[in-house]
């Protein structure tokens, strides 16, 4: 059998070649779609504000709402900030990935990311997090995401007095920005090739020995 194998292995050695390139280009190439430019290892990125919004009519809303959702509860309003953001920040240091998103698709991703949660008749917190998983650029995150969640603030802002229903005053801040850890992006692609080229050439290896088996 052994024989057999190591005979049937000089013929199609080309086998074992091919499947461990397959899966060495194919591990590492899905690495890097999947983390973009990722380059460092943290936790998430978390921005907020404490708002007090007065009602033109001095109304006070008792109504509690428990659900976190958008300020601005609408697809199409989403939508529009996301328009004139993308004039101010540049989306892909959020998500590497956001150019080959589908409008809906960076709809549900904002969506997602952009909060508001009342706990008071007239307190609301607007927050904006980067989760661990996205592939985001560390630095830009850092630098934009308490600018992001402003910019937020004042998208509602605007609506608001644009209908004439009240005005937003920022009364409290906060943020967390994660501790990075530089990581080498060139090394994670190499150990994925090293990896993929091993289970490439096992697979091949096992294919080979299928051959020989049916031969005999």
């Amino acid at each position: 059998m052994l024989k057999k194998f190591i005979e049937t292995l000089k013929k199609k050695y080309y086998i074992i070649i091919l499947s461990a390139l397959v899966l060495a280009l194919g591990m590492s190439g899905e690495k890097y779609f999947h983390s973009g430019k990722l380059d460092y290892m943290s936790g998430d990125f978390y921005a907020q504000r404490l708002v007090n919004l007065k009602r033109a009519d001095n109304s006070v809303d008792l109504m509690p709402i428990t659900k976190k959702t958008l300020f601005i509860n609408s697809d199409l309003e989403v939508y529009k900030f996301i328009k004139e953001m993308e004039k101010e920040y540049d989306f892909t240091k959020f998500n590497a990935n956001w150019n080959g998103m589908s409008e809906l698709q960076k709809i549900f991703w904002l969506m997602k990311r952009l909060e508001t949660e009342k706990f008071e008749p007239s307190m609301y917190v607007f927050s904006f997090s980067i989760k661990a998983d996205d592939p985001r650029d560390y630095e830009y995150t850092k630098e934009k995401i308490d600018a992001f969640v402003d910019s937020y603030v004042k998208f509602a802002q605007e609506k608001l007095e644009k209908s004439g229903a009240g005005t937003l005053t920022v009364i409290d801040a906060a943020s967390i920005i994660p501790e990075g850890a530089k990581i080498s992006f060139k090394r994670i692609i190499l150990k994925q090739i090293i990896i993929g080229g091993i289970l490439g050439t096992i697979i091949g290896a096992i294919i080979i020995a299928g051959i020989s088996l049916r031969k005999e």
